[in-house]
């Protein structure tokens, strides 16, 4: 097996559709009128509001089987602090045939390592029960002021 990891590109699109769409239906009961119009909204997302992340992808050949986002995130500048930005690492997601072998390890190596080239002073995962470990791992830390207020489900 010959993994690269690597930024994704508008022609990835359709396989990062396909990627998301294997992670939801891993976790949760399918949704909408199935994958071609999942696959025609997350084109129209890219278009629109894909500008503001940064998308690494691993391929194993012509195949592509894991992902992860980082989004960049300005944040409201503080004497002293002019440039706050910061990174969220979201929807990160190996295929089961090829997790265990270090591949989200290294696609959060690569997401980390664009959010520091991007001049972010701190990079956050909103993460689900079974990676808490992973990111602990990684160097992350519980941070008890993060508080969400969720307004629609």
């Amino acid at each position: 097996m010959s993994v690269e990891i690597r930024e994704a590109s508008e022609a990835d699109v359709r396989a990062l559709a396909a990627l998301r769409w294997q992670w939801h239906a891993e976790r949760h009961e399918p949704v909408g009128n199935g994958f071609a119009d999942f696959e025609r909204g997350f084109a129209r997302w890219w278009t629109e509001k894909g500008t503001r992340f940064r998308v690494v992808l691993a391929s194993d050949g012509a195949e592509v089987v894991g992902m992860g986002f980082l989004a960049l995130v300005n944040r409201v500048p503080s004497p002293g602090d002019l440039d706050r930005d910061h990174g969220d690492i979201q929807s990160m997601y190996v295929a089961p045939q090829h997790r265990g072998m270090g591949l989200g390890a290294e696609l959060l190596r690569t997401l980390i390592g664009l959010a520091t080239e991007a001049g972010c002073s701190r990079v956050e995962v909103h993460s689900g029960r079974r990676a808490v470990s992973f990111y602990e791992k990684a160097g992350f830390e519980h941070f008890p002021q993060l508080m969400n207020h969720h307004l629609a489900d």
